[in-house]
Parts: structure tokens; C-alpha cells; sequence
């Protein structure tokens, strides 16, 4: 019978992604943790984070 229920194994697989991508915003420059904060956390679109830190909007196109 199928458990959909992670093992142990992915449990802490979890956990240790968990924990590095806690610590990632500490270890770069305040510029870009702040526009990745808002980004992420506020839920601010790319035209909000422009006017918010006064940054320019630069517009990508990805196929």
C-alpha cells in the first residue's frame, strides 16, 4: 500500500533546505536582500519594487 506521507529521509532533506534558505538572505548585500524580501515576502510585483527602493524596472523577455 502507497504512503503519500514523506519518510524520514525526506523529512530531513526538508529541513536542511529549509534551514540554507533561511540563512541565504544574511549573505549578500542589503540592496538586493531587501528587493528580494519584498519580492518574496510582500508579494510586490517588479513595478512595486521599482518604485518602492527607486530602482529602475528592466523589462525580460524569456522563451
Amino acid at each position: 500500500m502507497y504512503d503519500p506521507a514523506p519518510g524520514p529521509e525526506d523529512a530531513a532533506l526538508s529541513d536542511e533546505q529549509g534551514q540554507i534558505i533561511s540563512l541565504a538572505p544574511g549573505t549578500i548585500a542589503e540592496e538586493y536582500r531587501s528587493t528580494i524580501l519584498v519580492r518574496f515576502y510582500a508579494g510586490l510585483g517588479l513595478k512595486e519594487i521599482a518604485q518602492v527602493t527607486g530602482a529602475m524596472e528592466v523589462g525580460h523577455t524569456f522563451r
